[in-house]
């Protein structure tokens, strides 16, 4: 059963109960159907492969069976013996032994004997597929947990040793599937805050991009480019670093003495840089100026560390704000590098810059139109 509530923060809150009759159906036929795959191995060596097929076939068959049963309000699904009500799904208990004629070649060079340990093996496993609610009930103790949990490892194991890679991948999926089973019937109900659990997964997918975005940056022949560029250009770092510097003048400082044209042709302009060090000062004040145009005012007497960690603060409430903020702490980043440390950075950083530039500037105006309305 499934209900929805809110917390405090108005986050949603869903809290599932489950339901015990479903989890030990579940729970029978993971521990008896790898101990089936396991014993039929032993008794097919020369076959090279245990029976599949049939135990999952009877176990829909029985589970069908059961739900007519339970759902049959007039009896149209039983018949009275002597005043008794016995259910009709009991009159197909031969029924494994008919499946079993249907395999009966690969018996031909085996005693009798086997094929009638076969036919009560799956026998029992179709008597326990057929339990109804009621019975499953009183199945709810420590003993039968354990007791199911040792078929499911003997089966397991005797495939492991004997049986195909088939066989060895169903019975660990039901081993699993049994240790969930009993852990979901000790907790009774898991309450999940789906709110939380979005955003964790956003951040995941957010950090896949990003790294995947990294490796193909490192794998480019771009990046290898800048590389050679980067070695060409490089120059010593100083011994100190100021970083109490103003903001790059985005008006007439010397970043624009060889193009002579308004930022807002940047695109324009930064392939005419032949210096790389200049590509990413004009980049950087060319981010500043689509600041001060969408509405983000930008103080010159601020450091760039300054106005970084004020824009975090300003702008912190959704997803959208933090991509803005990790696109331009990015570009901050290189940018000080750039200008207080008269150096390149790791080309990997730098390599797609004019992305990086136009999405800055694209979720800043996106940003200030939503604050607005």
């Amino acid at each position: 059963m499934r209900q929805v509530s809110y917390n405090k923060k108005g986050q949603k809150i869903v809290t599932v109960t489950f339901d015990p009759y479903f989890l030990t159906v579940m729970m029978i036929f993971c521990s008896l159907y790898p101990f089936v795959l396991g014993l039929t191995t032993v008794t097919r060596l020369d076959v090279g492969k245990p029976i599949y097929i049939i135990p999952l076939l009877l176990f829909a068959v029985a589970r069908f069976l059961t739900y007519l049963d339970e759902t049959d309000q007039k009896g149209k699904y039983s018949f009275k013996v002597k005043g008794v009500k016995i259910p009709i799904k009991y009159l197909t208990l031969p029924l494994p032994f008919v499946f079993m004629l249907v395999n009966f070649n690969a018996y031909t060079l085996k005693s009798p004997v086997v094929f009638l340990i076969d036919w009560i093996v799956l026998s029992v496993f179709y008597y326990f597929s057929l339990i109804s609610k009621k019975n499953a009930t009183k199945l709810l103790k420590m003993f039968h947990f354990f007791l199911g949990l040792l078929f499911c490892v003997g089966g397991f194991y005797i495939s492991l040793r004997l049986s195909t890679d088939l066989a060895v991948s169903l019975s660990f999926l039901c081993l699993i599937t049994y240790f969930i089973g009993m852990l979901l019937i000790g907790a009774k109900q898991i309450s999940i805050n789906t709110s939380a659990v979005k955003e964790m997964v956003e951040k995941f997918l957010r950090f896949v991009r990003n790294l995947l975005r990294q490796i193909g940056r490192i794998l480019s022949p771009k990046q290898n480019f800048y590389r050679f560029m980067n070695f060409l250009t490089k120059r010593n770092q100083k011994n100190t670093i100021a970083y109490d510097d103003i903001i790059e003048d985005i008006d007439n400082g010397k970043i624009y003495e060889d193009i002579n044209e308004h930022p807002k042709y940047y695109f324009k302009n930064i392939r005419k840089f032949i210096n790389l060090m200049l590509k990413i000062r004009y980049s950087y004040a060319y981010v500043l100026y689509s600041f001060n145009e969408c509405g983000i005012p930008v103080d010159k007497t601020d450091t760039p560390s300054q106005l970084k960690g004020r824009l975090k603060k300003e702008y912190d409430r959704t997803d959208e704000h933090y991509v803005f903020n990790n696109y331009f702490s990015r570009l901050t980043s290189i940018y000080e590098i750039v200008r207080y440390g008269e150096k390149l950075p790791d080309p990997s950083e730098y390599a797609d810059i004019e992305n990086d530039v136009k999405s800055t500037v694209r979720l800043a105006k996106t940003i200030v139109k939503k604050s607005v309305k």
